[in-house]
């Protein structure tokens, strides 16, 4: 059986929430019960050795508030920042993902 964990609603859930007839349910109620967003630590604009400058600590801050409105689309969304992981996290920290991961099911449990 072919298993994907979704980290941000689908196409199809964000336009069956659009299309239901208006009720008390929150977004978050429709598109997922629960969601896990994994944010790099180490931004891919940083330039080694020298200061991060105010520019790049803008775009990172934008980021996460993006990743906060995301995890927000559920009621136990949560924004997890991965120390020492950039751009590609399942790449550079496989294994804070798999722990990520099984910490979530670990709660879907019980």
């Amino acid at each position: 059986m072919n298993k994907t964990l979704l980290l941000a609603p689908t196409l199809s859930s964000v336009a069956a929430f659009a299309q239901a007839p208006a009720s008390n349910t929150t977004a978050a109620e429709f598109v997922s019960p629960h969601r896990l967003v994994l944010a790099r630590s180490v931004s891919p604009y940083l330039i080694p050795g020298k200061p991060q400058s105010d520019t790049n600590k803008a775009g990172e801050f934008a980021n996460l508030a993006l990743l906060a409105e995301v995890a927000r689309t559920s009621k136990t969304g949560e924004v997890r920042v991965i120390p020492d992981a950039g751009h590609v996290i399942q790449e550079t920290r496989p294994d804070a993902v798999v722990t990520a991961v099984d910490e979530l099911l670990a709660r879907i449990k019980r």
